[in-house]
């Protein structure tokens, strides 16, 4: 079960925004993803927790339940018959509760588990691409606009250290509304960098 920190930066200026400690593993049916997003501290350190990620998908990647919850909202969905739902509600229970529902792969957000289940669903061969519709959530209010996203698989590389090689896949992807992209790179279920992310530590099991 790896375990480790991203720090999660504006992808704009370089701000460190949060730390992200997660957790993932492969389990019976799929892959299980589960973090808790903290504030930057000082000398190594973090602060308080401010947000909390829980990804489960199936075996083919498609993501049967997301909870994201920050700045004070939360955010559950999962794939369903007529596609894509989720509700968006204040996280201590009272307002409204939006539900909602498009004919969307999943979720997109800030957290590199999102990154991981749209790059291992496209499920490409190198030089190949594929195009996903999302729902990108925006923070701090978790707002959902849809997307769309280019995915297309550069390469793979290996990685030596010591003993260890480790097979890396270089991503490109390009919002194709904005005009906007960036290289994403994963090794296995692990986000080693992409826009705004980057891996501070990793712990893999004995």
């Amino acid at each position: 079960m790896p375990t480790g920190e991203y720090l999660l930066s504006d992808p704009h200026d370089g701000t460190l925004l949060a730390v992200e400690r997660f957790r993932c593993a492969a389990g019976p049916v799929g892959w299980r993803y589960v973090a808790t997003r903290h504030l930057p501290g000082t000398a190594g350190s973090t602060g308080g927790v401010v947000g909390r990620v829980d990804v489960t998908v199936d075996a083919r990647w498609r993501q049967l339940r997301v909870e994201i919850a920050t700045g004070g909202w939360l955010v559950r969905g999962g794939l369903t018959a007529a596609g894509f739902a989720w509700v968006r509600r204040p996280e201590d229970g009272t307002g409204e509760i939006e539900e909602h529902t498009e004919a969307v792969f999943g979720l997109a957000a800030a957290s590199p588990a999102l990154l991981v289940t749209a790059a291992r669903y496209a499920a490409l061969a190198p030089q190949g691409q594929a195009d996903l519709r999302l729902v990108a959530l925006t923070p701090p209010g978790l707002a959902a606009t849809t997307v769309r996203q280019r995915w297309r698989l550069d390469g793979r590389t290996t990685h030596r250290s010591d003993d260890t090689e480790i097979m890396v896949d270089d991503f490109t992807v390009l919002d194709l509304d904005q005009g906007s992209g960036g290289a994403v790179h994963l090794a296995g279920d692990v986000v080693l960098a992409a826009p705004g992310v980057d891996l501070a530590e990793l712990e893999e099991p004995a």
